[in-house]
């Protein structure tokens, strides 16, 4: 059997233009993927279906201890196909798991554990599927790890392969957590594009991924193909 793997990408309300960054390389390798939105957006909603998900991407935060429970339906009303859900910040609990239903959705995907091999599917209700994910790019910049594939998951182990990238570290090709706090005052602004780094980054090392994922033959799959196969 074919190995597998899930690429996710969280939008964090980046605009279509530096978007387009990442829907550029997904197409030039042919790669599935799926995108949790945060917002109205025309390239997502002009996607190729067949190759490419949208989930949704609430923000429940409002700060000052303040949350926003109308974030998961008011996305859905913008994405009415979407079948997932992660949060921004991966904010969750019982009370949001019951909304889950009233919008009709099918998956969350907000248990991070890096590096885990041997993940799977698990059932968090009757009618709801955890998807864990064992891959991220924010996580791989705060480690300060280096930019190369030495640190991905074994690509071909039997358990859930669910990488995440935010299209804003790969617009940026983002190589530490200062110059993306640097960079944050002008997003998605015309000079946002002066802090893009032109070494190694997120950008290079998501471009690795992508042809690792060629090279050794392996499986691009969209988050809602797994509901298949638990049923």
């Amino acid at each position: 059997m074919k190995s597998k793997i899930y690429l996710t990408f969280d939008i964090d309300w980046l605009c279509d233009e530096h978007l387009s960054v990442t829907l550029d390389l997904l197409n030039n390798y042919g790669l599935k993927a799926t995108f949790f939105a945060t917002h109205k957006s025309q390239l997502l909603n002009n996607l190729d279906k067949k190759s490419f998900e949208i989930g949704l991407h609430p923000n429940f935060d409002k700060g000052n201890g303040q949350y926003d429970l109308s974030a998961l339906s008011d996305l859905k009303e913008l994405y009415p196909e979407a079948l997932g859900t992660r949060s921004h910040t991966l904010f969750f609990s019982s009370r949001i798991l019951n909304m889950l239903d009233e919008c009709s959705l099918k998956y969350e995907s907000n248990i991070f554990l890096l590096d885990h091999l041997g993940l799977k599917p698990t059932k968090r209700s009757n009618s709801i599927v955890s998807l864990p994910f064992n891959w991220s790019d924010d996580k791989h910049v705060e480690l300060a790890r280096d930019y190369n594939g030495n640190h991905f998951p074994d690509l071909k182990q039997t358990g859930l392969n669910i990488f995440n990238f935010h299209p804003v570290h790969i617009y940026l090709n983002t190589n530490t957590q200062s110059v993306y706090e640097k960079a944050k005052p002008f997003f998605n602004k015309k000079s946002f594009s002066g802090f893009v780094n032109n070494g190694m980054g997120i950008k290079s090392l998501f471009i690795e991924l992508c042809e690792k994922i060629h090279q050794e033959g392996v499986e691009t799959c969209l988050l809602k193909d797994l509901l298949e196969d638990e049923s």
